[in-house]
């Protein structure tokens, strides 16, 4: 859900333990909230050399958001397949 006042995109689901799970991006912002807790969005998808430089970014009114983030905060696996250039998420 996205709140145009704030910036903010909310999305919410359940965890693969099947807990629920609400993630908090604000456009151009470098965190991300999980169910309360912020992080930075880098070092939350496994980039630590990444932290401060991720973002959620809104273009030509569509939210880019960051892919492996987002996974990780419902237990997903995510795979890169180089030779592809494909990205897999498994639960």
């Amino acid at each position: 859900q996205w709140n145009d006042g704030t910036k903010t995109a909310t999305i919410t689901g359940v965890h693969k333990n099947g807990s629920p799970v609400e993630i908090v991006l604000v456009s151009g912002g470098t965190e991300i909230t999980v169910n309360g807790a912020v992080y930075d969005i880098g070092a939350y998808a496994g980039a630590e050399n990444l932290r401060g430089l991720c973002t959620a970014y809104n273009r030509d009114g569509a939210l880019y958001l960051p892919f492996r983030a987002v996974a990780n905060a419902f237990g997903c696996n995510v795979a890169w397949d180089e030779a592809n250039s494909a990205a897999t998420i498994t639960r």
